[in-house]
């Protein structure tokens, strides 16, 4: 095991001993963490599973926020990176699957075939994963670090990435609502987003919208919104917006709080993130 520091784990192909598993890793940021370079892994399809914050990517011409609830997926071969984007104060599992292995993770033909076909045939960056994933993940993780008998491990594995590949064919109305309410705050960021405003919209009781998003996403409304603020808040500093302007734009009730919600997702007040994004350059 390659461990940097308490907060990062990393599991090699040898390591975990599982056909096709070529890659386990944890991460827990604890402050704003420099960009990540562009690189590609040949022949292994990645995936990251965020469990707290979120991880913002490039692929394909096109930027990818992984928020918890989400999973993130890169394809063999295929170039990604942050885009010199500092990432927030998150916890994440990533992994890596080699879709060129026999008996993929352990199974025999034809299990191991049909799960290995979905993960090859995937084309989608963003994939909804309900909490079952997050809690394979942890497992795996957990079996790991303790050096559990392989028998378990293979079962969380394929739990993990059978959660993920197998079941996004037949996702529910409800995990689509959630996406339409994503998207829909996404859209208005700049905008005031209430919970009585979003319930309304959505035809749900607002006690009703919070249980219903928290148990598809693992994270409460309010935070996911705030999650959403601060990134687009990074876009307008980038841009040259003030503190106070920035705060303005994404309606916060001042420029006090507005810094207080920002360094609670980066670690760091908005002055210094501009000063690091500036002195950068």
């Amino acid at each position: 095991m390659k461990q940097q520091g308490r907060d990062r784990q990393e599991f090699t192909e040898g390591e975990i001993c599982l056909p096709g598993a070529a890659f386990f890793g944890h991460n827990l940021s604890v402050r704003a963490e420099a960009p990540l370079g562009t690189h590609s892994h040949p022949h292994c399809t990645e995936v990251v599973l965020v469990v707290r914050g979120e991880q913002v990517y490039e692929a394909g011409n096109r930027t990818y926020t992984a928020a918890p609830g989400t999973a993130f997926v890169t394809f063999p071969g295929e170039p990604h990176q942050n885009g010199g984007r500092y990432s927030s104060v998150s916890e994440f599992y990533w992994f890596q699957v080699d879709i060129r292995a026999e008996n993929f993770l352990g199974l025999a033909a034809p299990y191991g075939e049909l799960l290995r076909h979905a993960v090859a045939s995937c084309r989608e960056h963003l994939l909804p994963v309900g909490p079952e994933v997050l809690s394979a993940a942890k497992q795996c993780h957990g079996a790991l670090m303790e050096g559990a008998d392989p028998i378990r491990l293979a079962g969380l594995f394929c739990c993990m990435t059978a959660g993920i590949f197998l079941e996004r064919k037949s996702q529910s109305g409800s995990d689509s609502l959630i996406r339409h309410i994503q998207e829909y705050i996404e859209e208005n960021i700049e905008e005031e987003l209430s919970l009585s405003q979003l319930a309304a919209r959505f035809s749900l009781s607002e006690s009703g919208l919070q249980h219903r998003f928290r148990r598809e996403t693992g994270d409460s409304l309010r935070s996911y919104i705030n999650q959403r603020r601060i990134e687009r808040a990074k876009v307008l500093l980038e841009e040259g917006k003030s503190v106070t302007e920035t705060a303005m734009a994404l309606n916060f009730s001042s420029s006090d709080y507005f810094s207080t919600v920002f360094r609670r997702y980066t670690n760091v007040p908005p002055t210094r993130w501009t000063a690091k994004i500036f002195g950068a350059k």
